[in-house]
């Protein structure tokens, strides 16, 4: 590491670059790590200074910038936030993140649910991704609609579309079977589809299939075809 830059550093300079540097490799490949996230952004920030960018640490530590961003990003976070990492309740780099993300008035009720279990990453993209179309609105309602939502099951169910059906006839096929309350989502392309339904249209699908002595697939093919009537 220190070979690359000791003719643009002093020896001061490239002993900072080298703490760095190494703390940066130690603390940034593997999960438990000696340094909090803070410290992590702290050690990023000694390093961009003297080499210029964060490219350049990238390459010498041979990580992605894009991953380098993220710890730099930590710094942006609320002080609330800082606080939990500091005494070690958040250390997930990908959660800290996206909370960074999210307006500051936001980020606190995130951030303790999070470290209460409520929230996992995926629920914290799914509140960023959120706020990014709708700016205004209690967080709290935002956290409790997601988590009212994730209790409520989901099944795809992927079809061919037959010849003979149009899409708007499939459609209306689907809805006529299923009923219009248990489907969530329909998408049919020019051959092919899948429709979300419901807990209740899934035991629909089941239900109907043993009825009629069918597999559920062969089912859903008679009734997109007209063969079954819904």
């Amino acid at each position: 590491m220190s070979e690359r830059h000791s003719g643009r550093l002093s020896k001061k300079q490239q002993a900072e670059v080298d703490d760095a540097l190494a703390a940066l490799i130690a603390s940034t490949r593997r999960v438990a790590r000696k340094l909090n996230l803070l410290e992590i952004g702290e050690k990023l920030a000694i390093a961009r200074k003297h080499l210029g960018s964060t490219g350049a640490v990238a390459l010498a530590v041979d990580l992605s910038s894009e991953m380098l961003r993220q710890f730099a990003r930590v710094e942006t976070l609320s002080p609330a936030v800082k606080e939990l990492i500091r005494k070690g309740r958040l250390s997930s780099v990908d959660i800290a993140d996206r909370i960074s993300r999210l307006p500051l008035k936001d980020q606190g009720f995130v951030a303790e649910s999070v470290v209460a279990g409520k929230l996992n990453s995926g629920d914290v993209r799914s509140i960023l991704a959120h706020r990014r179309v709708v700016s205004s609105g209690p967080i709290r309602e935002v956290v409790r609609t997601l988590l009212r939502s994730k209790n409520v099951r989901e099944y795809v169910i992927e079809f061919v579309l037959p010849e003979n059906a149009s899409r708007r006839a499939a459609k209306r096929r689907l809805v006529s079977f299923f009923g219009k309350d248990a489907i969530r989502n329909t998408k049919i392309g020019d051959s092919t589809g899948q429709v979300c339904v419901s807990d209740e249209g899934r035991t629909r699908l089941v239900e109907a299939a043993r009825a009629e002595g069918l597999t559920k697939r062969r089912l859903i093919e008679a009734v997109l075809s007209g063969e079954q009537p819904a």
